[in-house]
């Protein structure tokens, strides 16, 4: 499972067509998400642990915003269970006013979305 979450290309694959890939490097990527309404905000994204095969943080920043983003992983049988935490560290007035306005329930579907699709994948056995 760790393998499968472990560049930020499969990662953003897992959101659809909420996230698109600008670009990647070994620690990080740049990520534009799209939002309702046509709402985008580029993010940049920092890998900032990794432990093979129990966890993967980051951190999501824009500005002033940032956000801590979390997969763990523990080994069940038969597979795994996986859970994505994002946590806001530090918000910007819009980014606030956004969350208020949706942006959380949106963000929360979107970390559900990237859940599902994960499930997705490994069902029918891909990386």
């Amino acid at each position: 499972m760790f393998e499968a979450l472990g560049t930020v290309d499969v990662q953003v694959q897992l959101f659809g067509d909420r996230a698109e890939l600008i670009d990647s490097a070994a620690r990080g990527a740049r990520v534009v998400l799209r939002g309702p309404m046509g709402l985008r905000r580029t993010v940049t994204i920092e890998y900032r642990y990794t432990k093979s095969p129990e966890a993967i943080v980051g951190r999501a920043y824009r500005g002033r915003s940032r956000a801590t983003v979390r997969w763990s992983i523990q080994r069940a049988e038969p597979g795994s269970w996986v859970q994505v935490i994002a946590q806001t560290d530090a918000v910007s007035l819009l980014d606030t006013i956004l969350l208020r306005l949706g942006g959380r329930a949106w963000l929360s579907q979107s970390l559900a979305l990237a859940l599902d699709h994960l499930c997705e994948r490994m069902t029918r056995g891909e990386p």
